[in-house]
């Protein structure tokens, strides 16, 4: 082996390493990779904490055919079983104002509400897609019903709260609200 063909090797295998990094960094939850999910469920007491929210929220119950075509992505079913509850922001043409949910999110979860709360922040750009075309899929679920707004999902009871407000100043009232449901 020449020493021009040794160092195309390794220049091969430093890019395809950086584009395995880049998609990773992409696609999984970083923050929460290295947090196993509790053997018990942690603050799902059912008590919510008596708060006046500025914008109304609302409860939704999970379809079954969510938890029945669960197959499709993995990296996105410990949000519906797993026992943490999960606050959800997907963010699509910086509505609502991304990149201030983003630091909110940051600035709570170390005030102490990543004891309460697992998190997804996700920025799809202009647009979005999903790969699975069931009714009723678990991925397809989630972005329809929480594309550009709050939601925070409780696997044990099967339900989501929703916050349509965008209102990023109402992020930390509903999250001290919930944290104990």
């Amino acid at each position: 082996m020449t020493k021009s063909e040794l160092i195309k090797g390794l220049l091969g295998m430093a890019l395809c390493v950086l584009v395995a990094g880049v998609y990773l960094w992409f696609h999984l939850d970083m923050e929460n990779i290295l947090k196993p999910q509790p053997a018990t469920p942690q603050h799902m007491t059912g008590q919510i904490k008596p708060s006046k929210l500025a914008h109304p929220v609302q409860t939704v119950s999970l379809p079954s055919e969510v938890y029945t075509t669960m197959q499709g992505d993995r990296e996105k079913i410990r949000y519906f079983l797993g026992n943490q509850k999960y606050v959800v922001v997907l963010v699509m043409g910086n509505k609502p104002e991304g990149f201030k949910f983003k630091n909110e999110l940051k600035r709570l979860f170390t005030q102490g509400y990543d004891e309460y709360y697992r998190k997804w922040y996700h920025n799809f750009g202009n647009s979005w897609q999903y790969s699975c075309h069931q009714k009723g899929c678990a991925v397809g679920w989630l972005y329809e019903n929480c594309m550009q707004k709050v939601c925070i999902i409780h696997p044990q009871k099967k339900q989501v709260i929703i916050d349509s407000s965008a209102d990023v100043n109402q992020l930390e009232k509903l999250l001290d609200k919930y944290k104990d449901w």
